[in-house]
């Protein structure tokens, strides 16, 4: 019959169809598929090169800030817009010195990536300089002033005079110190020599003392040419006889009931006070007390940071800027923190830091040798002149690279 035969035509053609359907669909699946795992695949590759950058700038950072502020920043950081993390893990008691950091973008999802970048620091070069005072020994790396005296007592360094002489200076014997080279650091730098010093400072730590101090830093020292300079806790009682130390016409006008940071030079006998600053609360290093309406916190820290530099007409210039910190943060004993933002500026008088000044240089450093570090402490009387210094360190020529290596992986 016609209509059987129709039938069967149109069921083939139906079944043609059908299979042309199915070709399509796997074929246009395989195209999603491939489609799909290919932009997957683009997708993790970007997240794990973003996962690399991260861990690298999260290394580079701890090494960075441990080179510069000897802080090490161990701990996890989270982005700004939540898509990713860092996790730094340092070890600073090795060697070589190990910084670890892992990069983590999109956690806990399937598009989550992690990747590890590790840098290893070799041995510092000779350019660092500590001392807790603690051994008696510690005395050997310092030189004493003619009719001076001083010893480790309770673990800090006393100092006191004898006779009539109203000053104990020390200049700290560099040239003996096997990791303190500040002749290489001077020709290493372009002749130029720069560095950061700290020290603690006790004025008042028994009894009725204190009634006129100055006790601090001396740097760009040369007593062969009777020349430095000199920064320093100072007080002297204005209800008080002044001290025979003290030249009144340069001194006078700082002679308050609240101790003082002081900036000064020497040259042959001669003082010049540069600036000053009164010390209040918000620099943490002054309290009130019965005798005077404020006085000096025991064992507050004095940090120096000098940077050399040529002028735009050639000349070197020395940059001076002073911090202080007190007990209730940076206590004795405490590992030694060189990162100035935990620190009181000394916001002086005249003027914001630096403080300029171009009269004692490291010029002919290396003919002169100079002793150039130095701690200094004048006071009331030979009676009343226990005065007591802790914890003072030396870094020189801090920002320039002081590893022998750096290895990254």
């Amino acid at each position: 019959m016609k209509t059987g035969h129709k039938s069967k035509k149109d069921g083939f053609f139906l079944i043609s169809i059908a299979i042309a359907f199915v070709l399509v669909t796997i074929l246009a699946f395989a195209i999603v598929k491939m489609t799909t795992t290919s932009t997957y695949n683009r997708v993790l590759a970007g997240n794990s090169n973003r996962a690399y950058c991260l861990a690298e700038s999260g290394a580079e950072y701890a090494v960075t800030r441990f080179i510069k502020d000897r802080i090490d920043v161990s701990g996890s950081y989270q982005l700004l817009d939540n898509s990713g993390s860092f996790v730094i893990a340092g070890n600073t008691n090795s060697d070589p010195i190990v910084f670890t950091c892992v990069g983590i973008i999109h956690p806990n999802t399937a598009l989550e990536a992690r990747r590890k970048v590790t840098f290893e620091l070799g041995n510092p070069g000779a350019n660092e300089y500590q001392t807790s005072f603690g051994d008696k020994n510690d005395l050997d790396d310092w030189t004493l002033g003619d009719g001076h005296k001083a010893d480790i007592w309770k673990d800090v360094l006393r100092v006191q005079s004898e006779n009539k002489i109203f000053e104990v200076g020390l200049s700290l014997d560099w040239q003996e110190i096997p990791e303190l080279d500040l002749l290489s650091s001077w020709q290493n730098a372009g002749q130029l020599l720069n560095y950061d010093v700290q020290v603690k400072i006790a004025a008042l730590p028994n009894g009725n003392k204190g009634d006129h101090f100055m006790m601090g830093i001396s740097f760009r020292l040369n007593t062969d040419a009777a020349e430095r300079y000199g920064v320093s806790y100072f007080f002297s009682d204005p209800a008080e006889e002044t001290p025979a130390w003290m030249d009144y016409s340069v001194f006078g006008n700082v002679r308050t009931a609240t101790p003082q940071i002081l900036l000064w030079k020497e040259s042959s006998g001669q003082f010049t006070l540069l600036d000053h600053r009164e010390l209040t609360e918000s620099h943490n290093v002054v309290g009130p007390a019965n005798k005077v309406d404020v006085y000096l916190k025991p064992w507050s820290t004095l940090l120096l940071s000098l940077e050399e530099v040529f002028d735009q007409n050639g000349n070197r210039q020395n940059r001076i800027s002073v911090f202080v910190q007190g007990t209730d943060v940076y206590g004795p004993g405490s590992d030694m923190i060189w990162d100035q933002s935990q620190f009181s500026a000394a916001g002086w008088a005249g003027g914001n830091q630096p403080i300029l000044d171009s009269t004692f240089t490291s010029e002919d450093f290396d003919t002169e040798l100079p002793e150039e570090i130095g701690l200094h402490s004048f006071y009331d009387s030979p009676a009343n002149n226990d005065m007591y210094f802790d914890d003072f360190g030396i870094r020189v020529n801090p920002e320039e690279q002081p590893w022998d290596d750096i290895i990254q992986y």
